[in-house]
């Protein structure tokens, strides 16, 4: 089995423009309406489905809102403790 790298072609982007359009089925004017029609529906629309960030100032600024809320060590201090209050142990005079 040859290597992947061993081709006698070279790679996409070391061919010619003309080569390479024609190898993609296309032109310097882009595709027929046709063959545009046929990709559409073959492959689907070109779309990058990519989750939006907060843009990073934003991420800045939004730990000065609560310093509290964003701290693992904190964090323990703003939600209400669970266990019962102890009675105390010293005597009253």
């Amino acid at each position: 089995m040859p290597h992947p790298l061993d081709r006698a072609e070279p790679p996409f982007w070391q061919l010619p423009v003309t080569a390479l359009m024609e190898q993609l089925g296309s032109s310097p004017e882009g595709l027929r309406s046709a063959e545009a029609a046929l990709r559409l529906a073959h492959f689907g629309p070109n779309l990058i489905h990519a989750e939006r960030k907060r843009a990073l100032i934003l991420q800045f600024l939004a730990k000065f809102r609560n310093p509290w809320s964003s701290s693992p060590h904190c964090q323990r201090f703003s939600q209400p403790s669970r266990e019962t209050p102890r009675a105390s142990s010293s005597s009253a005079p």
